[in-house]
């Protein structure tokens, strides 16, 4: 009878053909087996089929058709000590593969038509309650960062240099945040982590020199400098991996390399449960104080705009005091026949001149009010609305105007606001 197993496709993996899938499959049914065809249409299909089979079967053989990242969610879907996981390598890198030794497609195949397996340590990745297994490496920072950038049209027609699109995108909105690492040398701060349970970086470059994907131990490596210059530095020795040890003359510049991390064996996954690596992100931490950082300063161009709206306020006074040198002239005692009194002429800029005056003083005490508003974070609508009526005054007034609403825009600075309550202010 054919042993049942399952081929969970990614049908936009980069080297992945209908053509190709029949022959595996074709090739699979005449050596006993009986594949099931699964095509992943969502990004989270592959680990809820894998999931479902691991529920349905006692032993179930689960073939991941893709990329790297489609075998690390079949991987994630995966219940430890059940399931058996293949290899088709259909992506665009195909680190893992490399790393196994697959060369090509049909080797593949052959690998699991002979039926051999080993235990494959993995790494496990927690935060918020949310847990992620990683076969290969994870990237917590500048590696991440490049990885998540990657966009699926450019993968499909220049393969590769999506990743080079996506660190050239990366270094131009450049994020100098910091990560906080707890681990048993102690505490530092660094700006980029790699968790390496493999030696080859990309599957060809030499990143960690004690780790392999069979041996239950990571090594960590610790970038530090958060700046261009420096990443571009470090590419530099990345890349020289590739002809050799990039550690064969001691650490290089910026990196730091951890104590290999022993991992659990018997329970099938390098987690490490003595020594357990805690990496933070700082960036939350950034990002407020420099939303901090502009509302104080916002608070202070709104008290000088204020003040000067006031000051050009007081030129209104101007009209009124021609008004009333019209009212009490000799001209209002005469009334020319046919023709408008003088004193209406006083009366209207008297009454133009006291609402420009009051007019630009209302404006002047919601500027400076907001300002303290501001300060406060209290009654974002209202200072939204004020900014708003800011933006109608050239010059200042606008730039202030659009600028404030840029600010107070923000999701965090929304949550800035809400951790504040105000009494009485609705629509905060």
């Amino acid at each position: 009878m054919p042993r049942q197993c399952a081929i969970i496709v990614n049908p936009t993996s980069g080297s992945y053909s209908v053509k190709k899938l029949q022959r595996v499959i074709a090739t699979l049914q005449s050596h006993n087996l009986a594949p099931e065809l699964l095509l992943t249409q969502g990004p989270d299909d592959a680990a809820r089929f894998a999931r479902r089979l691991c529920t349905e079967q006692e032993a179930p053989l689960i073939i991941a058709a893709g990329g790297d990242g489609t075998v690390n969610e079949v991987l994630n879907g995966l219940v430890p000590g059940k399931g058996t996981l293949a290899v088709l390598p259909l992506g665009t890198s195909n680190v893992l593969a490399m790393e196994l030794g697959i060369a090509s497609l049909p080797e593949a195949v052959e690998r699991i038509i002979r039926g051999e397996t080993r235990p494959l340590p993995v790494g496990l990745l927690a935060k918020g309650g949310v847990q992620r297994y990683f076969s290969l490496m994870a990237g917590i920072g500048l590696d991440g960062a490049v990885v998540e950038g990657v966009r699926l049209c450019e993968k499909r027609i220049i393969g590769k240099g999506a990743y080079f699109l996506a660190a050239l995108r990366l270094l131009v909105n450049w994020e100098s945040g910091r990560l906080h690492v707890l681990a048993k040398e102690g505490e530092f701060d660094c700006h980029s982590v790699i968790v390496c349970n493999a030696a080859k970086y990309a599957g060809k470059f030499l990143l960690a020199r004690q780790v392999d994907l069979f041996t239950p131990r990571f090594e960590v490596i610790c970038v530090s400098g958060g700046s261009r210059s420096g990443a571009g530095g470090r590419g530099q020795q990345f890349y020289a991996g590739a002809a050799g040890d990039p550690w064969r003359q001691g650490d290089p510049a910026g990196w730091r390399l951890l104590r290999p991390c022993a991992g659990d064996h018997q329970r099938g996954a390098g987690v490490c449960p003595a020594d357990r690596l805690t990496v933070n992100s700082c960036k939350e931490a950034l990002r407020m104080n420099q939303d901090q950082e502009h509302l104080k300063m916002l608070s202070i161009f709104h008290y000088v705009v204020g003040g000067l709206t006031g000051l050009f306020a007081c030129f209104a006074l101007i009209y009124v005091a021609v008004g009333i040198g019209v009212l009490l002239g000799p001209a209002c005692s005469s009334h020319p026949q046919g023709g408008v009194p003088a004193n209406a002429f006083g009366w209207l800029f008297i009454i133009i001149g006291a609402m420009f005056f009051l007019g630009g003083w209302a404006l002047a005490i919601a500027i400076i009010v907001a300002g303290r508003f501001l300060a406060a974070r209290k009654r974002r609508i209202y200072c939204l609305v004020v900014a708003g009526i800011a933006c109608m005054f050239m010059p200042f007034g606008t730039i202030l105007g659009i600028f404030t609403i840029i600010v107070l825009m923000r999701p965090s600075v929304q949550e800035l606001f809400e951790a504040v309550p105000s009494a009485g202010a609705p629509g905060q």
